[in-house]
């Protein structure tokens, strides 16, 4: 009645940090599904590490409603979940491997009594490994496509500052760069080594500074400072923004 394909989102050091949806289906257009995209925790989603070490064979329940005689991989909080939030009866999980590397879950549910077979747990398990590499080389093509976007644009812009005779054009040049690349807000300074030769914005906060308060935050705070303290460049998420 409901399937679900999850993929797993790994730290820098490797570590299941938290889980994506990627596809969902239900044979009830009526009911509810997680957007495509939405991120769950893996603490909060036990299952996701279930599969991170043996055994790896399918996690199967026949009966969700009651906490005897489950496997003992599928634990209290996950089976409650999927009970009550999603009136599942019977769940069939098994995970997604791409070589020997984890990537993910597939998980199929039942709202009514159902006995998982042999045959069916071979046909899911293929499915499985069918739709990780469809799934993985939907990614790099679209990675390809984001690379080859990307140096498009950036030859474009190369192009554009070749034809430019002064400071003025330049900031314009690339002020409409960081608009064609989706960029929120873009900044750029022009200095002679030390002071301010130009510079443009589109911060409104930062448009009418003073240029000695726009020299502090450029060159002692702020991230543009890490940049050039650091000579590397410096990202940050709008959540990693202090309030």
């Amino acid at each position: 009645d409901r399937v679900s394909i999850s993929l797993l989102d790994r730290s820098h050091l490797g570590e299941i940090e938290t889980v994506s949806i990627v596809a969902n289906w239900d044979r009830d257009p009526d009911r509810s599904l997680p957007v495509v995209g939405t991120k769950f925790s893996a603490h909060d989603f036990a299952l996701v590490k279930t599969f991170a070490t043996p055994p790896l064979h399918p996690l199967i329940s026949h009966d969700l409603h009651t906490p005897e005689g489950q496997d003992e991989r599928l634990d209290e909080a996950f089976r409650q979940y999927v009970s009550s939030t999603l009136d599942a009866v019977t769940m069939f999980s098994v995970p997604m491997f791409l070589g020997a590397e984890y990537k993910g879950v597939l998980s199929i549910y039942t709202r009514q009594p159902h006995t998982y077979t042999e045959q069916e747990s071979r046909v899911y398990q293929t499915l499985a490994d069918q739709a990780i590499i469809a799934i993985e080389n939907y990614r790099l093509l679209e990675a390809t496509r984001r690379e080859r976007d990307r140096a498009s644009l950036l030859y474009d812009l190369g192009q554009k500052l070749s034809h430019t005779t002064t400071v003025e054009q330049v900031q314009n040049t690339v002020i409409g760069f960081f608009q064609q690349v989706g960029a929120t807000d873009g900044e750029i300074y022009i200095t002679d080594g030390g002071d301010f030769v130009s510079r443009a914005s589109t911060i409104a906060q930062r448009q009418n500074l003073p240029l000695t308060r726009l020299s502090e935050l450029a060159f002692t705070e702020g991230l543009e400072a890490q940049a050039l303290t650091q000579q590397e460049s410096i990202i940050q998420l709008q959540s990693d923004t202090p309030e």
